[in-house]
């Protein structure tokens, strides 16, 4: 074995612990990214070949009542490739497991006779697809089976229109549709109190009297020089004379926009934090090995002299370089392969794919490797092009010392009185500017990840507090069918247990401006309303105004909307006219895209009586089982949500994502801060071994001595914090600017 190679073995054990706490940065990095892009693949691949396999639509549409011979018509228009026609219907569940009597949902979806559709195929989990017999078959999605505990096998009873039905579960399945399965009228997906079921058309024309007729629409484009705008209008035309409340594409149906969220989410931190990680640990092991160096100029020198070239002393600290990366980097894939197996187990209770594969991605693994290695090489080569320019008997003599001048702090009059100690820690301090604000720079960085990973949970705070406290107050929301008057809500109202209510009119519309337009829930607030509040940002109420409407705050950002602007609003309801409307205002509104106006305008719009398709009640709470039991006999009740089963069920599922996330960055933030001091308290030692010895040889007391090298520290730290949370805050708010307005604007 060479001299030489005996000196690197010397090296990496004199430096074992700055190696292994800059291996553990490296592989911190690399894991993350490895964990993050490959969890962001496996997310991409698995919708991609679910979409695919089992043929999820590009096109959908809500009409109120459409006859199955206007299909043809449809699949006519150019660019369709096929249509198909569904029953959807919604209404209650009474939920046998459910001792707390919570209300459920049903959504009711329409089979073929062959029990497989064309479109949004269903994915079997276990059992088998209905068959027509006597008794009502159908498959349950997979969410609220697990969530619930019910298998094929076991009964539900729902009720539609008023009227009970009992039904048996015979499969259990998952469908392209309902990969997030959203309670409708709140974006919010809530497995337990939420249930998918597909049943025979037969069955469902049956107890929803739509029989030879739809009121859903799928469709598959396909090759075509036809825009999706203009088939859309072409479509919307087609289906004005039958109720239709304008066709959207795949982009806007709502399970895919939570996927498409958090796709996009997963991407953007598997782009930005490993970068961040990384840079550390490459910026640590840049300053490691120029220390190194600086120390080791005699040694470099004496090898000069004695024969050896430049090229091989500098592929001598190249290699030590690559050794710490190599190891960081393979722990690191190690370390990635399990905490990317580990996130895409935990998305697989929040997304229902079929199956989502986790691969460890060669490309992140290569890249963090090179992200590790070259700024180090970078560092390396040019700290030894300091010692290659001096000759071998200049650099065999000690560096100069650096010179020490008074700062404008040391002329004050107070200075004298300062301990000795604690001079000499501000001089070093300041005597290094740049290695300060580096070590700062990096510190830094390590805190704006923790404020980062601390930021998700506080949005979660900020969006249950004020989305169920401050904007929604009510304890019991309802659904109608359709609009009851005075008289409908009177008979809510004499309920027992019901303290209050309140009326609101909602109709489905779509908003145009200039060449944009989106469809949106307008919804009629009464001018007393206490139980649903408008809120600004600092979540003061707004009172709607008696004119015009109330939009969010996404139009005047992302639309250029502003107050006293004329919109056009087409009504997808009644008479679907299109009105002209002014913007009174702007609200903050947190979930989902809706327009306020005032309940009576709503009625003079529309051109009809006063009637409320949505009820908002104040119960007694020890009663509350009490009330829901009774609106179950209500006859044109649809939906029934209690808002504290709303809470449980967003804090158990995006809850329970954001926490996992959370938690795995706040350990890594936490491994590159102790890595960062680690190294620099070592360094810092390594440099001025000979000073500590010589204060204590002087008879400066033991506890002096280690004060030095805590107060330094402590500054460095103290200075990071500021400058940290200032970056965590940009962070956290480019994350938030990924997700999609239509959940959180």
């Amino acid at each position: 074995m060479r001299a030489i190679h005996k000196k690197l073995l010397r090296d990496i054990k004199g430096l074992r612990g700055q190696a292994f706490s800059t291996a553990l940065l490296i592989a911190s990095g690399v894991g993350l990214l490895v964990s993050s892009w490959s969890a962001y693949r496996s997310l991409v691949i698995s919708r991609n070949e679910f979409y695919r396999d089992f043929r999820f639509g590009d096109v959908f549409a809500d009409i109120k009542r459409a006859p199955l011979e206007l299909l043809q018509k449809i699949r006519a228009i150019p660019g369709v490739q096929t249509a198909e026609g569904r029953v959807i219907y919604d209404g209650l569940l009474v939920n046998p497991r459910d001792q707390a009597h919570e209300p459920g949902i049903v959504r009711l979806v329409s089979l073929p006779s062959s029990g497989i559709p064309i479109l949004n195929r269903i994915h079997l989990r276990s059992g088998r697809f209905p068959l027509l017999g006597s008794e009502i078959e159908v498959v349950l999605h997979e969410g609220f089976a697990n969530k619930n505990k019910v298998k094929p096998g076991d009964f539900l009873t729902i009720i539609v229109d008023g009227h009970e039905k009992k039904v048996r579960i015979v499969g259990v399945g998952i469908s392209p549709e309902f990969v997030i399965a959203a309670t409708p009228g709140i974006p919010m997906p809530d497995d337990r109190h939420y249930a998918i079921l597909w049943m025979l058309r037969n069955e469902l024309e049956r107890i929803t009297s739509m029989r030879d007729s739809f009121n859903n629409l799928s469709i598959q484009l396909g090759k075509s020089e036809i825009s999706s705008e203009s088939l859309i209008s072409e479509l919307d035309q087609v289906l004005s004379h039958y109720g239709g409340r304008g066709a959207y594409l795949r982009a806007n149906q709502i399970s895919n926009m939570f996927v498409e969220d958090e796709i996009r989410e997963q991407r953007t931190m598997a782009l930005i934090n490993p970068v961040i990680f990384l840079g550390i640990a490459a910026f640590l092991i840049h300053i490691i090995i120029s220390r190194l160096i600086d120390l080791q100029r005699l040694q470099v020198a004496t090898l000069k002299s004695i024969g050896y070239s430049n090229q091989t002393v500098l592929i001598h600290y190249l290699t030590l370089v690559l050794l710490l990366s190599l190891i960081g980097s393979v722990f690191g894939i190690g370390i990635g392969r399990s905490l990317g197996a580990l996130l895409a187990k935990s998305y697989e209770t929040f997304f229902r794919f079929p199956k989502i594969d986790f691969s460890l991605s060669l490309s992140a693994s290569v890249i963090g490797l090179l992200a590790g290695t070259i700024p180090a090489w970078i560092g390396t080569w040019t700290s030894l092009l300091r010692a290659f320019r001096l000759p071998p008997a200049e650099a065999m003599r000690p560096a100069t010392p650096r010179v020490f001048q008074s700062g404008w702090l040391e002329r004050l009059s107070f200075w004298n009185r300062v301990p000795i100690h604690r001079r000499m820690t501000w001089r070093t301090l300041t005597s290094r500017p740049v290695r300060l604000g580096l070590i700062i720079f990096g510190i830094s960085l390590a805190t704006s990840i923790v404020v980062t990973s601390r930021g998700w949970v506080d949005m979660l705070h900020f969006i249950i507090t004020t989305q169920f406290q401050r904007s929604q107050r009510e304890d019991i929301s309802v659904t109608l069918i359709r609009p009851v008057g005075l008289s409908g809500l009177q008979e809510i109202s004499r309920l027992p247990g019901v303290l209050s209510v309140e009326g609101y009119r909602g109709v489905p519309a779509r908003i145009r401006h200039n060449n944009l337009r989106r469809e949106i829930s307008l919804l009629g607030w009464p001018g007393n309303s206490r139980m649903r509040q408008a809120l600004r940002i600092d979540l003061s109420p707004i009172v709607i105004p008696e004119h015009g409407v109330l939009l969010g705050r996404f139009y005047e950002h992302q639309w250029g909307i502003r107050q006293g602007d004329w919109i056009t609003l087409e009504l997808l309801e009644g008479s679907q006219k299109w009105i002209e409307v002014s913007v009174s205002g702007f609200t903050d509104d947190l979930m989902g895209h809706t327009a306020s106006i005032r309940i009576e305008s709503l009625w003079g719009l529309l051109s009809e009586s006063p009637g409320y398709n949505l009820v908002e009640l104040q119960v007694d709470p020890n009663r509350t089982s009490d009330v829901y039991l009774s609106l179950k006999n209500f006859p044109l009740i649809a939906g029934v949500h209690l808002r504290e089963a709303v809470y449980r069920g967003f804090q158990s599922t995006i809850g329970g994502v954001v926490r996992v996330v959370s938690t795995l960055l706040l350990g890594f933030s936490l491994m590159i801060s102790l890595g960062i001091i680690f190294n620099s308290v070592q360094a810092s030692f390594s440099e001025r071994s000979w000073e500590l010895c010589s204060m204590r040889i002087l008879g400066f007391p033991r506890n002096w001595v280690f004060g030095l090298l805590v107060s330094e520290v402590s500054i460095q730290v103290i200075g990071s914090l500021l400058p940290g949370c200032i970056l965590g805050r940009g962070l956290m708010q480019l994350l938030m600017s990924s997700i999609h307005a239509e959940r959180f604007v």
